[in-house]
Order: structure tokens, then C-alpha cells, then sequence
């Protein structure tokens, strides 16, 4: 809700969505939580997954949803996924998305209104180019084509360079190709975790602080740009969370069960820890 009344009035359909962040951040887990909260609340979302199966995403979506409902079933989260759908062939090259849209409508009977590309970087690499600037050059400005021509909002994580130390704030010119990804991206958001400071203990945080993520927003067609959003990531569950006092007691309940190496399905079954 943070992000949302900051960039109201929204995500518009044309535009394209760029989320920055380096390794083990948590770029696709925020992915998946971005795709479950549109596909959940009915918006037809199409995900182009180049890394991740179907099952792994299927899984992603069941713990999500148990974050605030633990007797939530598979079949319950079926029901909630209908206009959802996923591809995960490792490569899709850009004239295969027109058909992946219109079979979605075929089976939905809906057109898709948001399209996760997971991620920019593996899918730049089915581009022609003498370098990586040139290839995610080219990938980047063809997503802006689709996203007008076919009239959908595009979302794709983009892994940073190794520029800049651990866990800091990021900013566009540590951005892999940043230029491309500067001029072309309607929105450009960055995701940190201060508690992947170098130097930084994790035994001598709080839970509070090793839940810490932070979302900046470094390019907004709507303002806002130099703000930051808050959040929470719960280990167990792998959802991100505004990071508000209901949230922080179940989240922090779930790092102490990670602590303990309480499995996920142990923790939503067991009543001591729920």
C-alpha cells in the first residue's frame, strides 16, 4: 500500500516496470509476491519464468498465501490463480510473446494486463550484440515495444552489477547497462537489505533488522522518486511484506523457527508456533 500511494495512479498499461538488485537480495522472491498479489486480486498476469519450473513457482505461491492464512490448500490457491498463468522454457524469444498473450486469452478468456519477465539479464541474452550493454540494450527497448504495442505492463528484475559494497542503497548508474535501463524504464525500482553489510553479525541483530528490506524508487512517470518503501521478509514463508506492526510479531516468529530449523509446513501445523 506504501508503494501503491506513492505512484498512484498506478501502473499503466504500455509501460515498463525495472527492479535492481544484486544477488540473494531477494529480486524474484519480490517477483513472486508482486505476482501473487495481482494474479490474487483477479488482474490476468502472464509470467515469463526463464529460471524458475512451474512447480518451484507453484510452491512459491502456496507458502505466500499461507503467510496470513495457514489452512490455506493447494486447490484453494488454485482457485485464486485462475487468470494466472506461467511459461518456463528457458528461452522466449520476442515473437513468441504475441501467441503466449493471445493463448492466454484463449484459456482465460481474458488478455493478460501484466507480464513478468524473470529476469532482463537471461532474457537480454537471446539478443544479438557485440556486448552485454548492446544485448540488454536491445532487450529492454523491445519490452517497451511490446509493452505498447500489446498494451500490457511489463515487470523484469534486473541483477546489479558487483559495483558498490554489500547491502547499501543502489542507485542507476550501478545497474548493469544503467543507461538503457535509465531511458527506457517508465518505473525503476531498487531493492536493499542493510543487513548484508559487510562486517555486519546476524547473530548480534535483531530479528527486526535481519527482516529489513528496502524498496527505492529511483525513477517514477508518476513522482516519487527518491522515496523508499519499507518492507519485511519472512524466511519460512518467503512472502515480503509492508513492514507495519501486524506484520512484524508474525514474521519475526518465523525467523525464530528458521532459527531452530522448524520447516515451513512444521510451522503453519504446529500451534505453538502459530
Amino acid at each position: 500500500k506504501d508503494l501503491d500511494s506513492i505512484i498512484q495512479p498506478g501502473l499503466i498499461a504500455g509501460q515498463v516496470v525495472i527492479l535492481l538488485a544484486k544477488t540473494g537480495v531477494g529480486k524474484t522472491a519480490f517477483a513472486a509476491q508482486v505476482a501473487w498479489n495481482m494474479a490474487s486480486s483477479d488482474i490476468p498476469t502472464l509470467m515469463l519464468s526463464l529460471e524458475q519450473m512451474k512447480g518451484e513457482i507453484a510452491n512459491r505461491f502456496r507458502r505466500i498465501s499461507r503467510y496470513s492464512q495457514p489452512w490455506t490448500t493447494s486447490s484453494m490457491v488454485s482457485e485464486r490463480l485462475e487468470l494466472f498463468r506461467v511459461n518456463d522454457e528457458n528461452r522466449v524469444p520476442p515473437e513468441d510473446i504475441p501467441f503466449l498473450l493471445e493463448e492466454f486469452e484463449l484459456e482465460t478468456g481474458q488478455r493478460p494486463k501484466f507480464v513478468i519477465v524473470d529476469y532482463l539479464g537471461y532474457w537480454s541474452r537471446s539478443f544479438r550484440g557485440g556486448s552485454q550493454y548492446e544485448q540488454t540494450t536491445a532487450a529492454i527497448m523491445e519490452l517497451k515495444n511490446i509493452a505498447k504495442r500489446e498494451q500490457v505492463v511489463i515487470f523484469a528484475p534486473h541483477q546489479v552489477s558487483r559495483a558498490g559494497r554489500r547491502g547499501e542503497k543502489l542507485a542507476l548508474d550501478f545497474a548493469r547497462d544503467s543507461g538503457a535501463v535509465e531511458e527506457t524504464g517508465d518505473f525503476v525500482f531498487a531493492l536493499h537489505a542493510p543487513s548484508h553489510q559487510d562486517g555486519k553479525d546476524s547473530q548480534q541483530m535483531t530479528l527486526q533488522d535481519r527482516a529489513d528490506i528496502r524498496l527505492d524508487i529511483l525513477k517514477s512517470r508518476h513522482g516519487g522518486a527518491g522515496k523508499e518503501v519499507r518492507l519485511l521478509f519472512a524466511p519460512l514463508s518467503l512472502a515480503i511484506v509492508p513492514a507495519i506492526k501486524s506484520n512484524m510479531k508474525r514474521v519475526e516468529k518465523e525467523w525464530r523457527a528458521h532459527d531452530e530449523s522448524v520447516t515451513f509446513d512444521e510451522f503453519v501445523t504446529d500451534k505453538a508456533w502459530r
